[in-house]
């Protein structure tokens, strides 16, 4: 089934009585033909980014129109221009490059921007949509994908945070978090023991002492029935004092016990 059989399955969110002909690329709700744009924007999205360009428009405007006021005398250098004149000349450029420069951050941060914005407000979906395009207009940010790896795993959504995670190892070879967080996914469900083993042990050697990387390793051998080394790792999580001791030692004592049975089971 495409995007257009699913449209025509949800109602316009301005227009009940309406089939929607598509999400609005802002905020992803459906809309019926009449009420997006051109662009792919709902009123309400496609305001705000009028408003928005607007006022960059008019502010840009307002900074050409003072430079361009104050370009005769930015570079002039006549003999009878003090101290004080060009102390402003000085002034103008510096606020001048600022304001260039904010700009520049702004447009070439806008998704990310957004993403936060909306992730801050806990409305994920459209947080995810913003990073996603964020993410896809950069190919080779890596800190991008952890968080996008991050939400898809809030999300419920695991092959596409392992994804998301594996490309952030990828072009970040020190991410010890995402090396973290796919083994433990691998270890969840079961799959690539050994690489799981690999990102961990890898992981710790970035930070040794954190309770959650300790775990993660000793969670990977209780997987694979090594009890005790999983024992090992837990205690050390255990002596980090992590503020969530408890659910530490209980899965220490759970871990004890298989450990000491199959000791004993060796034993005989």
């Amino acid at each position: 089934m495409d995007d257009s059989d699913k449209n025509t399955l949800n109602p316009c969110q301005l227009h009940p009585e309406r089939q929607a002909a598509g999400r609005c690329i802002g905020c992803s709700e459906f809309f019926c033909a009449e009420c997006l744009d051109a662009h792919g924007n709902c009123p309400s999205c496609g305001a705000a980014a009028e408003r928005f360009l607007e006022g960059f428009s008019g502010a840009l405007s307002r900074w050409g129109g003072n430079l361009k006021e104050a370009g005769p005398q930015l570079f002039e250098t006549a003999s009878g221009a003090g101290k004080s004149s060009k102390l402003k000349r000085i002034l103008i450029i510096i606020l001048a490059v600022l304001a260039g420069s904010y700009s520049l951050y702004w447009l070439s941060h806008y998704n990310i921007l957004l993403g936060q914005m909306f992730f801050e407000q806990g409305n994920i979906p459209k947080a995810l949509y913003h990073f996603e395009k964020a993410a896809a207009g950069d190919p080779r940010d890596a800190d991008l994908r952890y968080i996008l790896g991050n939400i898809y795993y809030q999300q419920g959504t695991m092959t596409e945070a392992m994804k998301a995670y594996r490309e952030c190892v990828e072009l970040d070879s020190t991410n010890a978090g995402a090396m973290n967080n796919l083994a433990w996914l691998y270890s969840q469900m079961e799959i690539r023991l050994e690489e799981a083993l690999d990102l961990s042990r890898r992981s710790l050697e970035i930070d040794p002492d954190n309770p959650i990387y300790l775990d993660t390793l000793a969670e990977i051998y209780y997987m694979k029935k090594e009890y005790y080394r999983a024992l090992t790792y837990l205690r050390k999580a255990v002596e980090q004092n992590p503020p969530n001791l408890e659910y530490y030692t209980d899965r220490l004592e759970k871990i004890k016990r298989l450990a000491y049975g199959q000791n004993k089971l060796l034993e005989v």
